[in-house]
C-alpha cells in the first residue's frame, strides 16, 4: 500500500515522525561548485551504507564510490558499492563533483552538467544509504542567490522530505542560479530546468505541457501527490534517461515551437514513463521492454497529437518511421527474435523493442475498439494502473496478457502467442485499412508511408477519428 506523501510531509512538518529517518545536509560553496559536502545523521547507530551501483562509465570500476572523500575517520569503502562505519550515528563526506566537465560515453544526463551558474547532477552519486532506511530527509545549505529544483515534496525551503531509497539515490536535482519553470496541474507539480539555452522558453513549455499532463492525469486520475522534475541541456545530440520522480535530457538544438515535434515527444516520452515504468513496475524487465518502451511511445505521440500540439500530418510523418523500422526488424534484420525476447538485448533490438512495441499498441488498440466500441487501449492502461500502479504490486508478462484477453475474450489464436512471444508479423496494415488508410511499406528499406483511401466508407472514417482524437 502506497502512503499519501502529503500525510508524510505534514507529520513532519509537525515534528512527531523524524524517529526512524535518516538526515542529509547538502552544503554547496559558491567558490567551489564542483565539491559538496554531506553530514548525514541516522535514527540508529549504523555499520553499513551503500551507494546506488549503477554508474554509467567503464571508467571507474568503483562506480560513484570513485568520487566518494571520507571526512568522518571511521568511514572506509569496502567493494561492491558498500561503505562500512564503526556503529555510528553521524557521519560526513565529501562529494567531488569534477566528474560533470567531462563527457560521459553514455551522456551526461546520466551523470550531471555545469553550466551557466547551475549545476544538474543525478542523486546517485550523493547518498550513501542505510538498506533499512526507507524515509529520508534531505537539507540543501546554499550560497544566496542560488535555488534548488529537486523531486520530492518539500518541508520548507531547501528542505525536503524522500519517502524512499529509490526516490533518494535514483533521481535528479539542480541547484545554483536557474530558474525553473513550473507547472502544477491536480497531483502533480512538473518543473522544468532548462540550462545553458539562451531564449526564454517559459510560456512555449507551459503551453507545451500543461495540456500534455492534463492528458495524462486524466488517464491516470488516481495519480499519487507528487512533485517532478524535467532538466535538460545542449548537447550534440538528442538523447534522455527516465529517473524515478525525475528525468534529464540533452538537446541538439534550443527548443522552439517549430521544431516541438522532436523536442516534445522526448519530454513527453520520458513523463510517461512515470507511470508506465515507475508506478507500473516489476521484476523481470527483459521481457516486457516491448511494452514499458513502446506503449510510453505510442502514448506521447497519441499525447502530442490528440492535445493539438502537432497536426495530423506531422502525426503520420512520425509513426511511419516507427512502423517503417518494425517491419524491418520483423522480416528483414532480426526475423527469428521475437518482441519479447528483444528486451534481452535493449540496444541491439532497439527496433523491436520501441517500433514493436509501438506496433503492438497500436494493434491492441483497435482490436479493442473493433471488439467492443466501449473499449480502447486506455481501458487496459486502467486496469493495470489500478491493480498495479496504485497497489505497487509488481507485474509480470502474464498480466499483461491476463488483462488482455479478459477485455478482448477468448480467441482461437491468443495475441500474445502470436505476436509477442511468437514471430507472426503484427497485422498493423489490415488495422490501417479499417480505419480508411493505406499502409505501403518497404521492409528491407524500413521505410513506411500512411496515405488515405480514396474512398473511405463512414464506418473507416469513424473508425480513424476515433483512434486520433479518443
Amino acid at each position: 500500500m502506497r502512503v499519501c506523501l502529503l500525510s508524510i510531509v505534514s507529520i513532519l512538518i509537525a515534528g512527531t515522525a523524524w524517529a526512524d529517518t535518516a538526515r542529509y545536509v547538502l552544503t554547496i560553496d559558491h567558490h567551489a561548485p564542483l565539491r559538496v559536502h554531506v553530514q548525514a545523521s541516522f535514527a540508529t547507530p549504523v555499520e553499513t551504507l551503500e551507494i546506488h551501483p549503477g554508474c554509467p562509465s567503464y571508467d571507474y570500476p568503483e562506480g560513484w564510490s570513485t568520487f566518494i572523500e571520507p571526512e568522518s575517520a571511521n568511514l572506509a569503502y569496502t567493494g561492491d558499492a558498500t561503505w562500512t562505519v564503526t556503529n555510528a550515528r553521524q557521519i560526513s563526506y565529501w562529494v567531488d563533483l569534477s566528474f560533470v566537465t567531462e563527457n560521459w560515453a553514455a551522456g551526461n544526463e546520466q551523470a550531471g552538467k555545469h553550466i551557466d551558474g547551475a549545476l544538474f547532477v543525478v542523486t546517485r552519486s550523493l547518498f550513501l544509504a542505510p538498506a533499512t532506511t526507507s524515509l529520508f530527509r534531505v537539507q540543501f545549505v546554499l550560497p544566496e542567490g542560488y535555488t534548488v529544483s529537486a523531486p520530492w515534496p518539500a518541508i520548507a525551503d531547501q528542505d525536503f522530505v524522500v519517502s524512499s531509497r529509490d526516490a533518494l539515490m535514483n533521481n535528479t536535482v539542480v541547484w545554483g542560479t536557474h530558474s525553473p519553470v513550473v507547472i502544477a496541474r491536480g497531483n502533480m507539480t512538473l518543473q522544468i530546468a532548462m540550462l545553458g539555452f539562451e531564449n526564454d522558453v517559459t510560456g512555449l513549455l507551459k503551453e507545451t505541457f500543461t495540456p500534455i499532463l492534463d492528458y495524462y492525469l486524466a488517464l491516470f486520475p488516481n495519480t499519487p501527490r507528487t512533485r517532478y522534475l524535467i532538466t535538460a541541456f545542449p548537447y550534440k545530440q538528442n538523447d534522455g534517461e527516465a529517473y524515478t520522480t525525475s528525468n534529464a535530457f540533452t538537446l541538439k538544438f534550443p527548443p522552439q515551437a517549430a521544431n516541438r515535434l522532436i523536442w516534445a515527444n522526448q519530454f513527453a516520452h520520458e513523463l510517461f514513463h512515470f507511470w508506465n515504468g515507475r508506478l507500473i513496475n516489476g521484476p523481470e524487465r527483459s521481457d516486457r521492454e516491448w511494452f514499458s518502451e513502446g506503449f510510453t511511445e505510442y502514448y506521447s505521440n497519441l499525447a502530442l497529437l490528440r492535445t493539438g500540439l502537432i497536426s495530423r500530418t506531422e502525426f503520420f510523418g512520425m509513426i511511419e518511421k516507427t512502423i517503417g523500422l518494425y517491419y524491418f526488424f520483423r522480416q528483414r534484420q532480426y526475423p527469428d527474435i521475437s518482441l519479447k525476447d528483444a528486451g534481452q538485448q535493449k540496444g541491439t533490438y532497439r527496433f523491436g523493442v520501441y517500433n514493436g512495441g509501438w506496433c503492438a499498441a497500436f494493434v491492441m488498440d483497435m482490436m479493442l475498439r473493433e471488439h467492443d466500441p466501449t473499449l480502447t487501449l486506455d481501458t487496459f492502461m486502467q486496469i493495470l494502473f489500478t491493480e498495479h500502479g496504485q497497489t505497487g504490486a509488481p507485474y509480470v508478462l502474464a498480466d499483461l496478457e491476463r488483462i488482455f484477453q479478459q477485455l478482448i475474450g477468448d480467441m482461437e489464436h491468443p495475441f500474445f502467442d502470436k505476436y509477442i512471444t511468437g514471430l507472426d508479423v503484427l497485422p498493423v496494415e489490415y488495422y490501417f485499412q479499417q480505419a480508411g488508410l493505406l499502409l505501403d511499406y518497404t521492409p528491407y528499406k524500413g521505410t513506411a508511408f500512411i496515405v488515405p483511401m480514396p474512398n473511405p466508407t463512414s464506418a473507416q472514417v469513424a473508425v480513424q477519428e476515433r483512434w486520433l482524437h479518443r
